[in-house]
């Protein structure tokens, strides 16, 4: 079925959903052993949920392959569905899970209980494994063996005295349902890059293998280090490292692993600086495009894998990478090229084929954004959004050139939209 029928069916059952019950909807009775998602190729919510509220329970709803809705229902041990009530979010993890959050324990007794868990669903069965704690799904790495990297979500240990930063788990999926959790590495400051061997580097600073829990340092590999980060390959696989040195020098090197967990280091490019820079990351983006590697520090360059070369950008993309975007803005990346969204209406778009720049502004068509995403494979911006001037909400697209079409109009925004297969 097409995108844009998918999102037609989706506004027709947001309009009709609210009038009409749900039949197979039973209380629960037994133990609730699994989730009715087989052949789910959509799951959507439509309502009212505040924006980064991850307690707050969501309605969530699925569309089948055959284009049949249904509600999202658990599965209880006597083969009963119970609509959904507890779900927080719904994240689709890779090509056999998704995950669903929740704001208290399934099959629990104790009525009091608010702690939020995580609950592994497999698409096929449609079996859960309790996580046991609160994961966020937002960027799920799955390795070569089918095991999965999530981190804790930041608020779920504000309240854990004396913890800092985040801790990246591993899940280990080869003996479902008997899964093991591992707690692979804590993050204790910035962000954590893994390759889909298992290599790790995280926290500014140190490099996990995929064996044994011996940790190395960046100063092992090059010294006088003064930021560094991280980024893979485009199949994953390999990891590389980005850092500036005391002597202003941008340095690429890639990491390698022997089966012992040994760690060895080479430099692939390097390139002097025109002048100092002091900043704690160096943050970058995949150009798949042009098959090159961005990479934002005092300035914007792009690195080429194949060449080896590292090259000075004409066009400062500062404003597209999170430590310098304002708070008001969103960035979404598309197959075709960067999206920034500022306040409700503005837009600024950059091509990944020749970095040229075009800016938009809805408010010409009386639109303000209320929330984007992209589609894998798709090189257009999908948002929903408010009309003012005909007081209806509306799902639309923007492509690279900044052509804006409305796809649908409705009285129930979607608050949320997943993509399952």
């Amino acid at each position: 079925m097409k995108k844009h029928s998918i999102i037609a069916v989706i506004i027709a059952i947001c309009l009709i959903s609210c009038s009409k019950s749900d039949d197979q909807s039973k209380s629960q009775r037994g133990n609730i052993v699994g989730l009715n998602i087989k052949d789910a190729e959509y799951i959507y919510s439509a309502g009212s949920q505040m924006q980064g509220r991850s307690t707050e329970s969501t309605d969530y709803r699925q569309i089948k392959i055959d284009g049949e809705d249904l509600p999202l229902s658990w599965i209880d041990s006597n083969g009963d569905t119970i609509r959904v009530e507890s779900a927080t979010k719904v994240w689709n993890i890779n090509e056999e899970y998704i995950m669903v959050n929740t704001s208290q324990p399934l099959n629990n007794t104790d009525p009091t209980a608010l702690k939020g868990c995580s609950y592994l669903v497999d698409k096929q069965s449609e079996a859960i494994y309790d996580l046991k704690i609160l994961l966020s799904g937002e960027t799920p790495i799955t390795d070569k063996n089918g095991d999965i990297f999530m981190c804790d979500i930041i608020q779920s240990r504000a309240s854990v005295k004396g913890s800092t930063g985040r801790v990246l788990y591993k899940i280990h999926t080869q003996n479902a349902p008997n899964l093991k959790i591992e707690e692979y590495v804590k993050v204790t400051k910035g962000s954590y890059t893994i390759s889909t061997n298992g290599l790790c580097f995280h926290s500014g600073r140190y490099i996990r293998p995929s064996v044994g829990t011996k940790q190395y340092v960046i100063d092992d590999f090059t010294p006088n280090t003064t930021s560094a980060d991280a980024f893979t390959s485009f199949d994953g696989e390999v990891l590389y490292l980005v850092v500036n040195n005391m002597d202003g020098d941008l340095i690429i090197l890639k990491l390698d692993e022997s089966e012992s967990g040994e760690i060895s280091a080479s430099i692939v490019s390097q390139i002097a600086l025109s002048s100092a820079i002091t900043a704690s990351t160096i943050p970058t983006k995949k150009n798949e495009d042009r098959g090159t590697i961005v990479i934002q520090f005092g300035g914007s360059f792009e690195f080429s894998p194949t060449s080896g070369e590292i090259s000075k950008l004409p066009i400062n993309l500062s404003g597209f990478f999170r430590d310098d975007m304002m708070e008001d803005c969103t960035v979404i990346n598309t197959q075709g090229a960067m999206f920034k969204v500022v306040g409700k209406s503005k837009l600024e778009i950059v091509l990944w084929s020749d970095y040229s720049t075009k800016y938009i502004d809805l408010a010409d068509k009386g639109i303000d954004i209320t929330s984007t995403y992209s589609v894998d494979g798709s090189d257009l911006l999908y948002f929903s959004g408010f009309q003012y001037r005909e007081s209806k909400s509306v799902i639309g697209t923007i492509d690279v050139d900044g052509n804006v079409e409305i796809l649908e109009s409705t009285s129930a925004p979607i608050t949320d939209l997943i993509q399952t297969r």
